[in-house]
């Protein structure tokens, strides 16, 4: 049996260790998405992101992290999820660089 995972994490650039590519990144859950993670697992997550010229980070061949912006994550939910509006509840005062991480796995 397969089993999904999807999450949306705060991302930023400055916080030091934390490698996208690593299996040990931590960094804070913003939304816990698992509920939907069959509608989008690691492959779909990437070919949604090359798409749209983003950055797609592999940990390994089926977990992927994308970091994007606010914007990105409303265009995620429409394009992906088909849930335009998942998103307005997620904390957007971080307008300090920080961005987002959308992290699917399939183990």
């Amino acid at each position: 049996m397969t089993y999904s995972t999807l999450s949306i994490r705060l991302y930023s650039k400055s916080v030091v260790g934390f490698a996208l590519t690593s299996a040990t990144a931590a960094s804070e859950p913003v939304a816990d998405l698992n509920d939907m993670a069959q509608q989008c697992g690691p492959y779909r997550l990437a070919d949604w992101a090359k798409r749209h010229n983003l950055d797609v980070f592999y940990v390994d061949n089926c977990w992927v992290r994308v970091p994007v912006s606010q914007s990105d994550l409303t265009k995620f939910a429409r394009d992906v999820l088909e849930k335009p509006d998942i998103f307005k509840s997620i904390n957007t005062d971080h307008d300090d660089g920080s961005r987002y991480v959308i992290e699917a796995e399939e183990f």
